[in-house]
């Protein structure tokens, strides 16, 4: 199966990475990745709320 998303394919690409090197701990680009994605999401949630504020102060 193909990932359809960037955060699949990054998730998947760490996933491969992890088996090929047989540990359990995630590589350091991943925890990179993986703290990128979380700071975008937060960032995407604000966005979101500010956006509602916006619409419901409009007359």
């Amino acid at each position: 199966m193909m990932p359809t998303t960037p955060h699949e394919a990054l998730r998947s690409t760490c996933l491969i990475d992890r088996k090929k090197e047989g540990r359990k701990e995630e590589n350091k680009s991943c925890k990179t990745l993986n703290r990128l994605r979380k700071l975008v999401n937060s960032n995407l949630e604000i966005l979101k709320f500010e956006a509602r504020f916006a619409q419901a102060v409009k007359f």
